[in-house]
């Protein structure tokens, strides 16, 4: 005599299953990885808010840093805390930074971008800072700091309580505006 299958406890039976599986993967993104990795960017000194959005072959930090957060010192933090968790080193690390920039600072830094493309261009990375200065001079109260590792130029500008950091590849992948500038 065949065993006739009854659709519905199948369906049911699948459901359930499916639930299950899936419930328990994302109870481990969340409590198992990205919540430890997020508590401990949190703890990074410089780091005022932070926030983690992570797929397969990503993750990506939005991040507001405190007024004189060093952000090399941010960056590396970051880079050994996801060095830590995560047993996969081929995933992307995307960080970006919730600026409070001002026009001022956008009309300044504009003004800045041939000069500084030019010395990236052409592995001038001491001309960074003397172009930073000197120009930063001449705009009462703006100051401009940048810092470099293995892998970035990092450059933060305050002005009047307004602030801009950026991370410039020192190995650009494209020709023009840096990829993770923003062109307003």
């Amino acid at each position: 005599m065949p065993m006739k299958l009854r659709p519905m406890p199948l369906i049911i039976t699948v459901v359930i299953s499916a639930l299950i599986l899936f419930g328990t993967w994302f109870a481990y993104q969340h409590f198992a990885v990205k919540s430890p990795l997020l508590e401990r960017v949190h703890n990074i000194d410089g780091v005022q808010h932070a926030e983690v959005e992570m797929t397969r072959d990503r993750v990506r930090f939005d991040l507001r840093l405190e007024d004189e957060a060093s952000v090399r010192t941010v960056v590396q933090a970051i880079r050994e805390q996801e060095s830590k968790l995560f047993q996969d080193k081929n995933k992307d690390i995307d960080i970006r930074f919730e600026d409070s920039t001002s026009e001022e600072i956008e009309k300044w830094w504009s003004t800045m971008l041939f000069s500084i493309a030019q010395s990236m261009d052409q592995q001038r990375y001491s001309e960074i800072p003397e172009l930073l200065n000197t120009e930063s001079a001449g705009v009462a109260g703006l100051e401009a700091i940048a810092e470099m590792d293995e892998h970035h130029v990092y450059i933060s500008i305050y002005y009047e309580g307004s602030t801009k950091h950026m991370m410039l590849p020192r190995k650009p992948s494209q020709l023009g505006v840096w990829p993770n500038e923003q062109v307003s």
